[in-house]
């Protein structure tokens, strides 16, 4: 359609040379004057519209100035005048192939050039797209309505999909609803001088909801400054968040325990300031003072405990725990907890079942530390089970382990609290709330370290609230008597 345009043009040009000649030629001017200024119209047409346009102007051009002076009433022609106007045809029709040629190499410089240019932006896209394909980052160019314009390969593969698929889709379909007016207003705050903006939020990805961080970049705005397009480099960052909330998580149990410790220690020291009161007391009996040492005898023995438990925790925390291992026979271990958890499991009033059997259960082990983590079962499973409850103890041999458990009929477990149950410094909340307040967080904590450095594991079962709990203590068989050794944790 260009070419038709240039060819009309180069036409139009040859008649009003060939229109300039018979005007001069009619004013008897020598023709040789006449066709002075003729050579550049025709020049202008062959250039405009070719060699054709060009040749016609010349053509145009000489039969203007015959027509004109061998009309009827003409001057007519004398020899010279012919002479000029065939040399006149005859430059007309060499500048004519002259000028087409240079325009036609021109054009063709033009076009290789262009070419080239095209060529150059196609590998430059070519190589952007290979980049941005092969980056893990998800990188996506959007309209700010949500329309994808662009999505790389590790978009796609987010989303379990093709980045073809999703040109003309919504992002906004991937975004959790909750999250959706909290990305718009951060989305309307990119302006040119806020170009970027990172946002995070919930994306829905092929393997479920994922936290993401995005970059977000301006490309374009309307005439009101208004961001239209954008483009958008997004990274997972759900592991940093899932260990910011651990963090966090952490920290609150830490607080907990430290509110705890301070009420645990805080509550013997009445008594004991009461009881020392008491023994200065001039007029204080004989059985008055035996009483009176027998309460404080006890809450000495908690904040022992307490202590001791603590030690514990910091041995454990700096791997400075000892454990004096030696063969041990686990039913031993049973009567030893059992023995020192009684009396608080006869003043609760529970019924207490223990199936040892009669065969050795042989293992490698600390007693005094195993005796400690059976007995901080029984503890539990006393504390945490309403008065006149049942408990059960059963050691026996399954395949290569010892195994103990220790089964009640208490307060059971949350199904959501099981996979934390072993943290330091947790507590069931459930558990605070009907007991006043719970343990220190640390028992559970401590008795799994210990089994683990035994070389066993511990774990917990519940049907849930109200249907009792279950703990389950595994330690490699013994098969063989050991030298008595002593290992630092």
């Amino acid at each position: 359609m260009r070419g038709v345009r240039f060819a009309v043009g180069g036409y139009a040009i040859a008649f009003a040379a060939a229109a300039a000649a018979a005007l001069c030629a009619t004013l008897s001017l020598p023709i040789a004057l006449a066709l002075l200024a003729c050579p550049l119209p025709v020049m202008l047409a062959a250039f405009v519209g070719g060699f054709a346009p060009g040749l016609t102007a010349t053509a145009l051009t000489v039969a203007a100035v015959l027509g004109m002076r061998l009309l009827p009433g003409g001057e007519g022609l004398s020899g010279s005048e012919v002479v000029a106007l065939g040399l006149f045809a005859l430059q007309g029709a060499v500048a004519s192939w002259l000028v087409d040629t240079a325009r036609r190499r021109r054009g063709e410089a033009l076009a290789l050039d262009r070419i080239g240019v095209e060529e150059a932006l196609r590998r430059s896209e070519d190589r952007y797209r290979a980049i941005v394909d092969t980056q893990a980052e998800m990188v996506c160019r959007f309209r700010l309505d949500g329309r994808i314009l662009f999505a790389n390969g590790g978009y796609a593969r987010a989303r379990g999909t093709t980045p073809e698929a999703l040109v003309g889709r919504s992002f906004w379909d991937f975004i959790a609803d909750e999250d959706r007016p909290g990305v718009r207003a951060l989305l309307e705050q990119l302006t040119a001088e806020t170009p970027e903006v990172r946002i995070e939020n919930h994306f829905e990805t092929a393997d479920g909801v994922r936290w993401t961080l995005w970059t977000n970049r301006a490309l374009a705005f309307d005439e009101a400054g208004r961001c239209i397009e954008a483009q958008s480099t997004g990274i997972d960052i759900t592991d940093r968040k899932e260990a910011e909330e651990a963090l966090r998580e952490a920290n609150r149990r830490k607080s907990d325990f430290l509110a705890v410790l301070g009420h645990e220690l805080r509550n013997p020291l009445a008594p004991l300031s009461a009881g020392i009161e008491l023994l200065q007391q001039p007029t204080i009996g004989f059985e008055s003072i035996v009483k009176v040492r027998a309460m404080m005898k006890r809450q000495l023995d908690h904040l022992s405990r307490l202590v001791e438990d603590l030690l514990d925790l910091s041995r454990i925390s700096r791997g400075d725990v000892v454990l004096r291992k030696a063969p041990v026979d686990m039913r031993d271990v049973v009567d030893a907890a059992v023995e020192l958890c009684m009396p608080g499991i006869v003043k609760r009033q529970h019924r207490l079942i223990v199936e040892a059997g009669r065969a050795r259960l042989p293992v490698i082990g600390d007693f005094q530390r195993l005796t400690q983590v059976v007995g901080n079962l029984l503890a539990n499973a006393a504390k945490y089970t309403e008065p006149g409850g049942s408990i059960t103890v059963t050691a026996g041999g399954e395949g290569d382990d010892v195994v103990v458990r220790v089964r009640d009929t208490g307060f059971g477990l949350p199904a959501d609290s099981i996979a934390s149950l072993f943290d330091m410094f947790t507590r069931v909340a459930e558990h605070r709330e009907r007991t006043g307040g719970g343990g220190l967080g640390i028992g559970l904590a401590l008795s799994q370290q210990l089994i683990v450095r035994h070389g066993g594991t511990i774990e917990a079962k519940s049907d849930g609230p109200g249907l009792g709990s279950e703990f389950i203590v595994r330690l490699p068989l013994g098969w063989e008597a050991r030298p008595r050794q002593t290992v630092t944790a």
